[in-house]
């Protein structure tokens, strides 16, 4: 949202997505979007939506690629600090990345993350979970539990859902009376591969 509506009033460089941005949610222009958001019209949560058009934007546009670079530089560094302090450096060591705006990115930004930490750590590989991070989280306890993998699965399949049924009813929040900017954080997720066993995994079995 940012980088559209700076676009859009000169403040920043010229960028698809100040038409992409905008038109995601039927509308003209980014002040056309921000007055909807404003006055209640469309959900200002709505913007947690956007990543996909960055993501196609960033193919031919110069911003919005900048945008996917910045984040996956982001992860990178984060992921790079990690394996410094679990000191996996020179280990087999397994990134899961996980919440909606990184489960929303394609292969381009994995492969971004992973070549940039791989020049530290060579044995390094990222995959993207298949569910929320509190999924994971039900996963990890049930770990401790000792539960089964036919339990773990209903856990995913029936909390999964639950989630995305709470996502969509969710009521929408009080518009700000402000600019409103993205900033995002990514955090690493927990896994959600049936085996809860933490967001960065030692070296595999059998390896």
């Amino acid at each position: 949202m940012s980088a559209a509506a700076r676009s859009e009033d000169g403040r920043g460089p010229k960028t698809t997505l100040e038409q992409a941005v905008p038109a995601y949610f039927g509308l003209e222009t980014p002040t056309a979007l921000a007055e909807a958001i404003h006055r209640e019209r469309i959900a200002m949560r709505r913007v947690i939506e956007l990543p996909p058009v960055v993501f196609a934007e960033a193919e031919h546009d110069d911003v919005a690629a900048e945008i996917v670079a910045r984040l996956a530089s982001e992860v990178a560094t984060l992921a790079h600090v990690a394996l410094q302090r679990l000191e996996l450096e020179r280990e087999p060591t397994e990134l899961l990345l996980g919440g909606g705006l990184l489960q929303s990115a394609d292969g381009r930004l994995t492969a971004a993350i992973e070549a940039e930490v791989r020049a530290v750590a060579p044995v390094f590989h990222v995959r993207t979970a298949r569910s929320a991070p509190i999924v994971g989280a039900a996963l990890l306890g049930l770990d401790e539990l000792g539960a089964g993998r036919d339990v773990q699965e209903r856990v995913r399949r029936e909390l999964g859902a639950a989630i995305e049924s709470l996502e969509r009813s969710a009521p929408a929040p009080k518009a700000l009376d402000r600019s409103f900017q993205t900033d995002a954080r990514a955090k690493p997720a927990r896994p959600d591969d049936g085996t809860a066993s933490g967001a960065f995994e030692g070296r595999p079995e059998g390896g």
